[in-house]
């Protein structure tokens, strides 16, 4: 994504795609819920329409289908790890019931069953320390969720072909249940996806604020506050200055002849000139009104003296802003850091007190840049 894009997406449509970002985030986790809700419904129904060993049997698969989702969700929300054991140990209760409880002697009679769920515990005690791998990091929830996953098949294929579960009534069920996972898995990755768009925004929107905080809003040049702590970082680090200041004569002329919108150009109209004519060794600011600085990294004097004859150059041919012409010259005061001064305000003073003798000089007829 260009920068074009972006800045446009961060200045005019940032809030629009805040709020429909949200609002998609929102709808995903009702509908979420809400299949849940409905899943659990199904099972429920399932279980109650079923002979006893069949209501056994889709209270495992209801448990180990929980199990299923709380690991789905444990990929988008780590909190979730405590559903995760209470699941866990729903389904092992599930699995204990089946083996060991009078009320299942009936289920255990099938040929090979008691077999088959002894084995099948067997592996999913196994998964235990995986749970734990999982809160640690050490396994992820996705390699978690494919190894419970490969042993929920196992243990639906022997159902299907031990009790032939394939009437119409529970067909239509397991149809049902199938089609929500399928939706449900769907709305997961949608609700990651709306997740993921809103730390996008939030983060664009992060950076729009940074920038419109420390830069100037008109002609796009860094402000006040952004050269203040640019200098106090070079202060700060014992980085010798040079820092130069300057100001349009006769600006206030040309926005009471032409008005302000004229001036607002003029003030672009110089700005982009000077970034144009200034290389990025030297970094230019809009400092408020006419009032413009640059700052070089450097207190040599050749450094010094090739930026100033840029700064002339800028003003040596007219500003063209819509119909009119301006020629306009500036007034320029310099000073360097540590030779006049051993802070930032002792240095903008000596380069502001030079510039005003320059600016006397315009208006007493003497030459001014």
């Amino acid at each position: 994504m260009d920068g074009k894009f972006t800045s446009l997406i961060t200045s005019r449509y940032l809030p629009l795609v805040k709020w429909l970002v949200v609002t998609i985030t929102f709808g995903l986790l009702i509908l979420n819920a809400f299949i849940l809700s409905h899943m659990n419904d199904l099972n429920k129904s399932m279980s109650f329409r079923q002979n006893e060993a069949a209501w056994f049997v889709f209270q495992l698969n209801k448990e180990y289908s929980g199990l299923l989702n709380n690991v789905e969700l444990l990929m988008y929300d780590r909190e979730r790890i405590d559903d995760v054991r209470l699941s866990y140990e729903l389904t092992w209760s599930r699995f204990d019931v089946l083996l060991n409880s009078n009320e299942a002697a009936h289920f255990r009679e099938f040929d090979n069953l008691l077999s088959f769920f002894s084995n099948a515990f067997f592996r999913f005690k196994l998964l235990e320390p995986l749970v734990e791998e999982v809160a640690d990091g050490i396994m992820s929830p996705k390699q978690f969720y494919s190894r419970i996953d490969k042993e929920y098949v196992i243990i639906l294929n022997e159902i299907n072909e031990k009790f032939q579960l394939r009437n119409p009534l529970i067909q239509r069920q397991q149809d049902d249940i199938n089609a929500l996972f399928a939706i449900q898995r769907l709305s997961s990755i949608a609700l990651g996806i709306s997740m993921t768009m809103i730390l996008w925004v939030f983060w664009q929107e992060s950076i729009y604020h940074r920038k419109t905080a420390n830069h100037d809003p008109l002609t796009g040049l860094p402000n006040r506050l952004a050269m203040t702590s640019d200098l106090e970082s070079m202060r700060l680090t014992s980085t010798c200055f040079t820092f130069i200041w300057f100001d349009l004569n006769d600006f206030k002329q040309i926005n009471d002849n032409h008005g302000h919108a004229a001036g607002d150009g003029l003030l672009m109209a110089v700005a982009r000139r000077l970034q144009d004519k200034l290389p990025n060794a030297r970094v230019t600011y809009r400092i408020g009104g006419d009032e413009f600085a640059v700052v070089l990294r450097s207190v040599e004097k050749p450094l010094l003296d090739d930026t100033l004859s840029l700064l002339e150059e800028v003003f040596t041919q007219p500003f063209h802003v819509d119909d009119n012409a301006f020629e306009v010259s500036a007034s320029i005061g310099f000073s360097q850091y540590p030779l006049d001064g051993d802070t930032i305000d002792n240095v903008i003073h000596v380069a502001d007190r030079k510039m005003y003798r320059q600016k006397h000089k315009h208006k007493t007829g003497m030459r001014s840049v």
